[in-house]
Formats: structure tokens, sequence, C-alpha cells
């Protein structure tokens, strides 16, 4: 490794560990924190703790493909698990991740990935405002964690920009 300063202790010592203790951690397939994933998870506990304003704030990560996007928000995902309560139709949780892969675009679709990520079980998803409202309140979501935003964004910048007055109606509701 060129740059060590980069690894965190945990990433050096997996460098330096036998071929058998290497072969061993990618068969467990666990989390490696770098300090760019310790200050994505930092910004992102940051954003579920701070109180609402008008203006939502926001994070993107951008990267090339396969660089682990999708697995540092599933991983922050993992920090905050759903609590099931004593109504089975009912769970807490306060960050939700949403794929919007395949979800389509513009408002729908954002609406659409929200409540797939709301209810992974579920079929059928009502695609109405006032249900994707009742659906975060019931569930007290706090933060919304969108992976694969680009599938949203592929239309016109009329539907861009309606797609962010959702996202703003959202956190403001």
């Amino acid at each position: 490794v060129n740059v060590p300063f980069e690894l965190a202790p945990s990433a050096r010592d997996l460098v330096c560990a036998s071929p058998v203790e290497r072969a061993t951690f990618v068969q467990r397939d666990c989390w490696v924190h770098t300090p760019t994933t310790s200050r994505a998870f930092q910004w992102m506990e940051y954003l579920l703790r701070s109180e609402r304003v008008r203006r939502p704030r926001n994070m993107q990560i951008v990267a090339a493909a396969g660089m682990g996007k999708s697995s540092i928000l599933q991983e922050f995902e993992n920090l905050h698990p759903v609590v099931r309560t004593e109504d089975p139709l009912r769970m807490q949780r306060r960050v939700l991740l949403a794929n919007a892969t395949h979800a389509g675009t513009g408002v729908s679709g954002l609406r659409r990935a929200v409540m797939r990520g709301a209810w992974p079980d579920a079929k059928y998803f009502p695609d109405g405002q006032d249900d994707l409202d009742a659906t975060l309140k019931s569930q007290g979501v706090r933060l919304i964690l969108i992976d694969e935003t680009g599938d949203l964004l592929k239309s016109t910048p009329a539907v861009q920009k309606r797609l962010l007055t959702e996202l703003k109606r959202i956190n403001n509701d």
C-alpha cells in the first residue's frame, strides 16, 4: 500500500494479515471503515440528529460504480435498525433506505421508492401523498437515504423541479 495514512487501523491490519486470515475476512463480508467512510457516517449522523429546517440539508455521496456508495448507506441503515412494535403492522425506524432502482422517475418514483423502503415485504404500494406522509409519520422516520438517485432524475427539468419540491415537502411535514 503506497498511502498507508488513508487506511483505518483495521484496514491496515487486514492488509498485513496472512492469506488465510484475509480469505476468512472476505468470506465474512465485513465492513471496513476508512477515514472517508467515517466522515460520511458522521455527516449522516449529524443530519439524523439535526432539527428540521425549511430548506432541507442533504449530502451526496459521489463515486464511480462499484466503489461502495450503496454499502455505506446500507451499513448506516443497519446502525439504526427497524424496531418491531406490539402491532405487527407497525414498525418504528429513524432511518429509511429507499432504493430508487426501477422505481420510476419524478415524484411518483420517489414515493414508490420510499414506500418500498418502508414496507419491503409488501407487493402493492399506494402512490398517494397522504399514504406516504402517514407511513413516514407512523414509522417515526427522521432521515431518508435515497440510493440510485440518478434513476429518479432521468426526466425533464420540470419533472426534476417537482421532485425537489416533493423532497422539501416531505422534509417539512
